[in-house]
C-alpha cells in the first residue's frame, strides 16, 4: 500500500514540477523569461539541500 503511494505522489510531484515551470514561462516577460526558470530550479535545488542540512544531521552525535 505505501509502495503505490509513494508511487503516486512520485508521479505528482514530477507533473507538478514540469506544469510550475510551463506556467511561469508562459506568464513571464520574455525579457525575463529564461532568468525565472533559472530561478524555479535553483529554488527546488536549495530547498533539497537545506532539507538534507537540516534532517541529513539527525543521527549524528552531538
Amino acid at each position: 500500500m505505501i509502495l503505490i503511494g509513494r508511487t503516486i505522489i512520485g508521479i505528482d510531484c514530477g507533473i507538478n514540477t514540469v506544469l510550475v515551470l510551463i506556467y511561469l514561462s508562459e506568464i513571464s516577460p520574455s525579457q525575463i523569461h529564461g532568468s525565472v526558470g533559472v530561478m524555479n530550479q535553483l529554488a527546488i535545488v536549495f530547498v533539497i539541500f537545506g532539507s538534507q542540512l537540516s534532517l541529513g544531521s539527525v543521527d549524528l552525535a552531538s
